[in-house]
């Protein structure tokens, strides 16, 4: 019943071919041989005797041959069609096979980049003054966050001295990331060369650190490129991994990178994109990521960084790459980009 089911069609043509040879036949041959279509009439007068010969055995001779010769080479024909489709489906399903293999050979690697990733995240922390961590994994973000923040209040009259928003905001990410080394120092003066580290700098940082120091003991100006340096290198690893595979469509990767943002928190996405702000990360934007993947959908669209609000420097990414489009048609982008 299977089998019927499935080649019901075929079967229906290899009839169709049967009854219209034997019609043709006897359409074409049956007068002259006195051979009717309806031959089974004269199979009854028959008389069925091995040493008399009415003819009969002749006419049916002679219509098998007629059946065989034109049967046998459209059967032929027939089977030589069956045989290559059967290939071409053996082909076609040892290269699925083959690409699912491949498929599922990349679920399990971006599996583990994922669970490794995680596990740098777990192993981050922030210490106290006696070198012990005071806050681990994920709450470092929120932290770090809220220190940005103060840095802006902080740093908010060196608007005066020619700063926007924007570029407050950038170095306070900046100084965060260095600490207040000397590494803070020399970057200052190639990014910021408006800006005296002694004076506009140092003090504002000392006073802070003292303040936090008394209050809830954490050493935050010390520098993290060890911890950001890991955490944006693995997160950019495994969405780049996911974005340049041919293996999966457009779909598939935006579902797979979705699951990841899922698990990345309001402030991880805040500071992902303040990153990519101050060039260390201008592959995420160059790369079309912040965008294609919506990696920074659930950041605070209220929240401020002394005047500055991160969903302006969305939308000043989308006027970047869609520059060609009408102002509404980019307001559409930007609508769809924080829809939920």
């Amino acid at each position: 019943m299977r089998f019927l089911k499935r080649y019901w069609l075929l079967l229906l043509i290899i009839l169709g071919i049967f009854i219209i040879q034997v019609l043709l036949y006897f359409n074409t041959f049956g007068n002259q041989h006195d051979f009717k279509v309806f031959f089974w009439e004269n199979l009854g007068e028959k008389d069925w005797n091995a040493s008399e010969d009415d003819g009969l055995e002749g006419k049916w001779g002679a219509f098998g041959d007629y059946m065989g010769g034109i049967l046998n080479p459209i059967l032929g024909f027939i089977t030589i069609i069956l045989l290559l489709v059967s290939h071409y489906k053996d082909v076609q399903r040892d290269v699925n096979y083959h690409k699912q293999r491949e498929i599922d050979l990349l679920l399990m690697r971006i599996h583990k980049l994922i669970e490794m990733h995680n596990n740098n995240i777990d192993g981050f922390s922030i210490d106290d003054k006696s070198g012990n961590p005071k806050l681990k994994g994920k709450f470092i973000f929120s932290a770090l966050c809220n220190l940005i923040d103060i840095l802006c209040e902080k740093f908010a009259h060196l608007k005066n001295k020619g700063l926007i928003e924007k570029d407050i905001l950038t170095l306070c990410f900046t100084i965060v990331y260095y600490g207040r080394g000397e590494s803070l120092k020399n970057i200052l003066e190639i990014n910021f060369s408006k800006l005296n580290f002694e004076r506009d700098i140092k003090d504002i940082i000392d006073g802070l650190d003292h303040k936090i120091s008394s209050n809830q003991d954490l050493e935050l100006f010390n520098g993290f490129t060890i911890t950001f340096g890991t955490y944006f290198r693995s997160l950019f690893h495994l969405v780049d991994t996911i974005h340049t595979n041919n293996l999966l469509n457009s779909e598939q990767k935006y579902e797979l990178i979705k699951d990841i943002r899922s698990q990345m928190s309001n402030n991880e996405q805040e500071l992902l994109l303040i990153n990519t702000m101050t060039g260390l990360g201008n592959r995420w934007v160059a790369d079309g990521l912040i965008l294609e993947y919506k990696l920074a959908r659930n950041i605070d669209r209220n929240h401020d960084f002394s005047g500055y609000k991160l969903e302006n420097y969305i939308l000043s990414i989308i006027e970047k790459e869609y520059s060609s489009l009408l102002p509404l048609q980019k307001n559409e982008i930007y609508r769809k980009y924080f829809e939920r």
